[in-house]
């Protein structure tokens, strides 16, 4: 998928391209994460399963929040590095 130039709106509000919202299976009222990593934007889908991996630790005896939370956020630096060596 080629980059595409946004404009933010006087509101601070910034429209995702049609074509990225379908790769990325966005959809009004989708929610997303969205965070500043080394100057960039980082825009993130956040669907229903991703929360409950995170939730699973508050009720579970066997693993905590913070293996869960270790494991995703190494999961998305590898994400973030395969991305970073694509562009």
């Amino acid at each position: 998928m080629q980059r595409q130039i946004a404009t933010i709106d006087p509101n601070g509000q910034l429209s995702i391209p049609s074509e990225m919202q379908a790769a990325l299976g966005l959809h009004p009222g989708s929610k997303v994460q969205i965070y500043v990593q080394d100057r960039h934007l980082v825009l993130q889908p956040l669907d229903l399963h991703h929360i409950v991996r995170k939730l699973r630790g508050l009720f579970s005896s066997t693993r905590g929040l913070t293996e869960d939370l270790l494991e995703d956020r190494r999961a998305e630096e590898l994400q973030s590095q395969s991305r970073q060596e694509r562009w």
